[in-house]
């Protein structure tokens, strides 16, 4: 089973790739658009940096643009995300956790910043169910 295929339940419809310009993310993307969604991804900006294949993203969003976080809210609705894939963590990584739909998952799976989440994503009512996924093991329990 895919890290897609695990977090994606029916009536899945608003998805976020953070690091949207890696391997990783591009990866995402496939696997998404291969089931009929459109991930929003969330990338730095840094220059010079795109998405592999655009046509796989309904948008692509950069954090170092003033009013990204409004920009993401306003393309996954008021309910906010149902599935975030984050392997940045970090302030923005807070941010986008906290625009994660209560019934939704935020999928850890890396640490770029170097800077964890903040303790109460983890544990606030009312807040996304924060998931910690190991590519490896994936991988490596997946069969050839």
């Amino acid at each position: 089973m895919t890290t897609v295929d695990r977090f994606r339940r029916p009536g899945v419809r608003a998805v976020v790739v953070r690091a949207a310009t890696s391997a990783i993310g591009g990866h995402l993307a496939e696997l998404l658009t291969e089931r009929g969604v459109a991930p929003v991804g969330v990338v730095r900006g840094t220059p010079g940096r795109t998405v592999a294949e655009p046509s796989r993203w309904r948008a692509v969003i950069r954090t170092n643009e003033p009013g990204w976080r409004e920009r993401l809210r306003t393309l996954t609705g008021p309910r906010g995300t149902d599935v975030t894939y984050d392997r940045v963590g970090g302030e923005s990584g807070a941010d986008v956790c906290a625009l994660t739909s209560g019934d939704g998952v935020f999928v850890r799976y890396g640490l770029l910043s170097g800077t964890p989440l903040p303790a109460h994503r983890f544990t606030e009512a009312g807040g996304a169910r924060v998931e910690l996924s190991r590519l490896r093991a994936t991988v490596h329990g997946d069969g050839r």
